[in-house]
């Protein structure tokens, strides 16, 4: 079962692909999830370093 999880207004995220990019500071990685109630693709940077790092829509 995939793991299900939680931003804000969007309860039902399904975790799907993730992937790893080169930054000035080493590498982050970037998980693509999608709300199953609404269909909007999400993306998550795990990036300590930078502080706007975080949610994004990707497509709604």
């Amino acid at each position: 079962m995939p793991y299900r999880c939680c931003a804000p207004g969007h309860p039902e995220l399904m975790n799907g692909m993730h992937r790893t990019e080169a930054h000035r500071h080493g590498q982050v990685t970037i998980t693509k999830y999608r709300c199953e109630r609404c269909g909007t693709i999400w993306e998550y940077e795990n990036n300590k370093v930078n502080r706007n790092a975080g949610w994004s829509v990707v497509v709604r």
